[in-house]
């Protein structure tokens, strides 16, 4: 997993003692860690020395901790629509056990057939949740940002994580570690109902997902994701930013690179968005967007 930071904001940036060594997998975020070569980990030794020195393949060093501004976990989980009907008790239950992570840009969080370290919740930063096939060929399920959760399926269910994750960007997650997360689940039946809403909610954005690809051409699918990551902006503001790589946004919506970048061209010809710089671009006339995704502008 990332870097664990302090929970809460109002913890002073002064030097600490860690550990940095090569981490596999943590069954708790305090117990049980295994090591091997591949993504780094940083822990307080201050309380935990003994279970970590264990290892005798850590190197200690010190350094503060990185700043976060206003960012900690509540703040995080109160942006999560699959905790938003969560009721205060179990709320406070969540919120106790979470702990803070961060990842670099490029770093692989998890991959497939991975034991669930948890629920995470993105605070900063995009994520690209991915499958590879047996060609090596990779398509990307979910690209997630700030307010979004992932590996919840897994962590709920029990079962390893039948996709990878990747940060796009330096990222800061909130996690709900597996083993106390399905213990609160086994012991607050309220908790359960309160979070299926929220799960509710990700079977209907799946489902759209579905629907774009089976029922939208290339146009359709384009129109209908810009004009989805619009819906955060102020009605003045109509600029939008790619979530990522193009590539990876094509492979989001089922398109090869070639086809979703000329599809952008085709609209930037025929006035309905224009281009800011690399990445970013201006929705011109919404509504006839609105039509494209809904099939029903003349074809481009």
């Amino acid at each position: 997993m990332g870097d664990i930071l302090p929970t809460t904001s109002s913890v002073p940036l002064v030097p600490r003692t860690v550990a940095i060594g090569c981490v596999a997998r943590q069954d708790s975020y305090n117990n049980n860690v295994s090591i091997r070569g591949g993504a780094r980990f940083v822990l307080d030794l201050d309380q935990a020395s003994q279970r970590i020195l264990d290892f005798g393949e850590l190197r200690l060093f010190r350094r503060p901790w990185p700043p976060l501004g206003i960012m900690d976990v509540i703040d995080i989980l109160h942006g999560c629509q699959l905790f938003s009907e969560v009721h205060a008790g179990g709320f406070r239950r969540l919120a106790t056990m979470a702990r803070l992570c961060q990842f670099r840009k490029g770093q692989v969080i998890f991959r497939e057939n991975d034991p669930c370290p948890g629920v995470l919740v993105v605070g900063q930063g995009l994520v690209r949740v991915f499958k590879t096939g047996a060609g090596g060929k990779e398509h990307v399920l979910h690209i997630m940002g700030p307010g979004d959760s992932f590996a919840e399926v897994a962590a709920i269910g029990g079962f390893p994580l039948p996709a990878s994750a990747e940060a796009l960007k330096k990222t800061v997650c909130a996690l709900l570690p597996q083993d106390l997360f399905r213990q609160a689940l086994a012991e607050d039946h309220e908790l359960c109902l309160d979070m299926m809403t929220g799960i509710a909610l990700w079977a209907r954005r799946l489902v759209a997902l579905l629907e774009d690809i089976a029922l939208r051409d290339a146009a359709g699918r384009v129109a209908r994701f810009l004009l989805e990551l619009s819906k955060s902006k102020s009605a003045a503001d109509s600029s939008i930013k790619l979530p990522g790589l193009k590539r990876h946004v094509a492979s989001h919506l089922n398109l090869t690179s070639e086809t979703f970048s000329r599809t952008l061209r085709r609209f930037i010809d025929a006035g309905l968005i224009a281009e800011i710089d690399a990445g970013r671009l201006r929705l011109l006339h919404p509504k006839k967007l609105r039509q494209v995704a809904d099939g029903l502008f003349p074809e481009l």
